[in-house]
């Protein structure tokens, strides 16, 4: 094992989200999520756009005597419009985001990568019985989970995300005509209402570095709240926490999730000065809050077992609204997956009745065979669930020099009548708000030429 010891600065440690080493791009057809390097949003934010183009000279100007290219689609980046075909963070198509040198998401989350293309992964010398050459198909419409739904083994190769068992996965519907879109539908009222979106919901996780480790201290005893650690209440050894259930519709299995809630039942990671920075290993289950900003790096950047995150309360102002609109559930999940949402459960105590937490459930997003999905566009999604999150948020966490923590990605509606525009050149999709009416600022100009016509989409 190399020893590499990383010290993040006080000025890091004083904002108020994890900095980020960016990512090695990568050629491929997913989208992104991971670890990167940069400045907190400052809070202005920005919209990612469907890609956009110029009109054309009129027909009768000189100057259009002669051929010309069609324009490069733009996009909107914080930074300002950059050509459609450019790998970045905020570009919604699935082949253009970047990966990590592994091949990993690039969200701070650690999600993402979705594809609507199939992919195979060659099995390792390793692998038992493994003719040489021998490749495991994985089915098209996957993506990986993030937050406290992901695990280290999720920042790995391709064999560590999708043969170990140990990344958690899922996978949406894949009827509709734009494969690259993100198909979803929209989420029952009634689990809109029972989504818990004040102090008693779990928290949120980012990932802070790949294939690493720190020191951690030993937590406190969990305060009777009913985990899968083995040794929560010890005061001289680490919380050691199996690994979670099997979820119906997830592929693999991680106990990240359970570390978190550990943490979170001992009193958090805030007192050790280190911007609530633990450590997980999905090997031995070791689980704790880093005793400093010291990370060392396992075996040369090849051993993913484990990983350092940062842990944070959830923003829950519009999670899922527009601005003005007070806290809401958000609307739309990924068709065909298993979704993650954080649940309330109220007990009447002396007349009153408080939300006391109900930790996580899973909901299975299904409205049809999703054979039809129009009214394309960019939204932001939170993989995590997976579900939406409405523009305003996705704005507010934006920022031009690190990674996104909610992913902009291409998407479309399941069931819309409007017929589909896939993303591409030729045939660019417009964007459309989820929430309908004037007030976001998504807006788009989509330009195609086909035989001098010049069509323009837009959504103000």
């Amino acid at each position: 094992m190399r020893l590499s010891p990383l010290l993040l600065s006080s000025w890091l440690l004083a904002s108020s989200g994890p900095a980020f080493r960016p990512a090695a791009a990568k050629k491929g057809g997913s989208s992104g999520g991971g670890s990167g390097g940069g400045r907190q949003p400052s809070g202005g934010g920005y919209k990612p756009s469907s890609p956009t183009g110029s009109r054309p000279s009129s027909p009768s100007s000189p100057s259009s005597s002669y051929p010309r290219p069609a324009p490069t689609p733009t996009i909107r980046s914080p930074s300002g419009p950059i050509p459609s075909t450019t790998k970045s963070y905020y570009n919604p198509r699935p082949s253009y985001k970047p990966l990590s040198p592994t091949g990993a998401p690039t969200t701070r989350s650690g999600g993402g990568g979705f594809s609507g293309a199939s992919k195979k992964v060659l099995l390792g010398a390793a692998a038992a019985g493994a003719a040489a050459g021998t490749a495991v198909t994985v089915a098209a419409g996957y993506f990986l989970y993030g937050g406290r739904r992901s695990s280290p083994y999720c920042r790995g190769t391709d064999a560590d995300r999708f043969l170990s068992g140990r990344c958690p996965r899922g996978t949406s519907t894949t009827n509709h005509e734009c494969s690259a879109q993100v198909p979803l539908c929209a989420i029952p009222e009634s689990i809109r209402a029972e989504w818990d979106l004040g102090p008693t919901a779990p928290p949120a996780v980012d990932v802070l570095f790949d294939g690493s480790v720190c020191s951690v201290v030993p937590l406190a005893a969990s305060n009777g709240v009913e985990t899968n650690a083995t040794n929560a209440s010890s005061a001289e050894v680490p919380a050691v926490v199996e690994r979670s259930a099997a979820v119906d519709g997830v592929v693999g299995q991680s106990g990240l999730g359970n570390c978190v809630d550990l943490i979170a039942a001992s009193g958090g990671c805030g007192s050790y000065g280190t911007g609530n920075m633990f450590a997980y290993d999905d090997d031995v289950g070791t689980c704790g809050c880093c005793a400093s900003t010291q990370v060392t790096q396992l075996g040369s950047g090849t051993n993913f077992s484990s990983a350092v995150y940062r842990i944070y309360d959830v923003n829950f102002d519009n999670l899922g609204g527009d601005a003005g609109q007070g806290r809401a559930a958000p609307t739309h999940c990924i068709s065909g997956s298993t979704m993650f949402y954080p649940r309330r459960v109220s007990e009447l105590t002396d007349g009153t009745l408080d939300d006391v937490g109900g930790g996580e459930a899973t909901y299975a997003c299904e409205c049809g065979p999703c054979d039809e999905c129009g009214t394309a566009g960019p939204r932001y999604v939170d993989w995590s669930g997976p579900f939406v999150v409405s523009d305003n948020l996705g704005e507010e966490e934006s920022s031009s020099e690190q990674s996104p923590r909610f992913d902009p990605v291409d998407a479309c509606l399941c069931g819309t009548a409007e017929a589909e525009v896939c993303d591409a050149y030729g045939t660019l999709s417009s964007a459309h708000s989820l929430l309908g009416g004037t007030g976001s600022s998504f807006s788009v100009q989509v330009t195609i030429i086909a035989a001098v016509a010049v069509l323009f989409a837009g959504r103000r």
